[in-house]
């Protein structure tokens, strides 16, 4: 079977497209026209397939009839002047034996009969040369409007050509800037959206820092108000001395000596160990310089334990001691408070550095899918030659196409796009998508390619993990949907 449709290719002279049978390799004649000039130098407009029509052109032409009318006038003249001396010389020979005045009067008649015949003759020639001079005109006239009227025509093509052109770079331009657009509408987003949790946690350490300070405010007025609450020292030992005369006396568990019970503590109110002022000072100066302190000054009598009340260690320490003391209790409120700040840090700083870590992870994916949406749409969605990557929208009939970018000639199928070589025809008796058919409408086409394009992407996306697959999908829903092609979401 021969396939009779048209195909489309560079023409010999490679300077236009001209369309063959498919099933034919010899390329027909060109019919674009082009300018040239002929042997003789006129210029002219000729076919771009059509060479010997620069043997002659049409002022050559009308030299050439010119010519050959005055070859035949020439001729002409020279007939009737043979004529004129034939029929004279006739003449003189049956006069030979007449008298001299009859051959006078002959001759001279001939000769006015060949004078009048070279003036009708040179008369003639100028009519011929005028003749020749308006032909010669007339065919200049109509080069130079050939040549014009090609000129416009090439112009007006190129205009064409021009605005076709523009109209796809304007195209190109506009998608390029729509995808710009996107890129860095994602871009902003994302920023907005991290500067907005940068401001969210700074206001919370904001808060926490604050409360920090609240709580240090809070104990250091509690200090002051101990220490504002402490009596009088002066009344307190005088009315001291007045109890310790008629108090009872008691032992210290430290030193041993026998005291009143005003001279000392108890670190609980019934059956409470006696601690004398000395000694609990003493005791209390130790406890603060141990480095497991706690904040709380404990019982030393082995096996109580029993912490004495804050009120109760302002009491009976030395200011010295009890000023030490609170320093320390401070240290170790501030001592814990920077542990709390720093565990909070830390742990707003592992956040920060997971949220980091989920942005960085979502803007690689975001660009993953950018790639694989280009890749589908430019490499699956778009119909292009397998060989030098030209796309092409048309379609002819025949299942065997041929790029038409010159120089390529890739043959390939039109239903799978194998590369066949550069005849495809002997490919669709193989073909799996094929069925038996040569020819097909653009219906045919349009369906095998939507068929080919769902499979492609199919395959494609199976290679991808199944949480990427369905945001690929998602992000080439419209181009999907513009093609015809439906991709189940599982």
């Amino acid at each position: 079977i021969k396939c009779e449709q048209p195909v489309r290719e560079m023409c010999p002279a490679g300077l236009h497209r001209i369309e063959r049978a498919c099933s034919s390799r010899a390329l027909p004649r060109c019919e674009h026209q082009v300018f040239d000039q002929c042997q003789q130098g006129h210029p002219l407009v000729r076919l771009c397939g059509d060479l010997a029509s620069r043997q002659t052109c049409g002022v050559c032409r009308a030299w050439d009839r010119a010519e050959k009318a005055h070859e035949k006038d020439r001729a002409k003249d020279a007939r009737e002047m043979e004529e004129v001396l034939q029929r004279h010389a006739e003449q003189a020979v049956k006069r030979v034996d007449h008298d001299v005045e009859a051959a006078e009067r002959l001759r001279l008649d001939a000769q006015a009969e060949l004078a009048q015949l070279s003036k009708k003759h040179a008369h003639r020639s100028k009519e011929r040369e005028r003749e020749l001079a308006g032909h010669l005109d007339r065919a200049t006239l109509d080069a130079q409007n050939a040549v014009r009227q090609a000129e416009i025509d090439l112009e007006a093509r190129r205009q064409r050509d021009e605005a076709t052109l523009h109209a796809r770079r304007a195209e190109h331009a506009r998608q390029l800037q729509a995808a710009e657009e996107r890129m860095a509408q994602q871009r902003a987003e994302q920023r907005q959206l991290a500067a907005a949790d940068i401001e969210k946690r700074d206001e919370e350490m904001r808060s926490l820092a604050k409360a920090l300070a609240a709580n240090l405010a809070s104990d250091e007025a509690e200090i002051a108000q101990v220490n504002a609450d402490r009596a009088n020292p002066v009344e307190v030992n005088r009315q001291l001395e007045h109890v310790r005369r008629t108090a009872k006396q008691v032992q210290c568990s430290i030193c041993f000596d026998d005291l009143t019970i005003l001279d000392g503590l108890l670190c609980a109110p019934i059956n409470g160990h006696f601690l004398c002022n000395t000694c609990f000072d003493a005791h209390v100066v130790a406890e603060v310089g141990k480095p497991s302190f706690d904040g709380h000054v404990h019982c030393p009598v082995p096996g109580c334990n029993k912490p004495f009340p804050g009120h109760v260690v302002a009491r009976h320490a030395t200011p010295a001691t009890f000023d030490a003391l609170k320093t320390k209790e401070l240290a170790l409120r501030e001592t814990e408070n920077n542990r709390k700040m720093q565990q909070e840090f830390d742990k707003r700083l592992e956040e920060e550095r997971k949220k980091l870590q989920q942005q960085a992870q979502h803007a690689a994916e975001a660009t993953h899918i950018e790639q694989a949406r280009m890749h589908i749409v430019e490499n699956i969605l778009t119909l292009k030659c397998p060989r030098c990557g030209q796309a092409f929208v048309d379609f002819n009939g025949c299942m065997a196409l041929t790029c038409s970018r010159h120089g390529c000639g890739c043959g390939f199928c039109a239903l799978c796009l194998e590369d066949c070589g550069t005849d495809a025809h002997a490919h669709l008796g193989m073909c799996q998508y094929s069925t038996g058919e040569v020819f097909g409408s653009f219906e045919d086409f349009e369906n095998a390619q939507v068929r080919r394009k769902q499979r492609k992407v199919k395959e494609y996306l199976d290679q991808k993990p199944m949480e990427l697959r369905q945001k690929i999908i998602q992000a080439c829903a419209t181009d999907l949907r513009d093609n015809g092609i439906k991709i189940e979401q599982s």
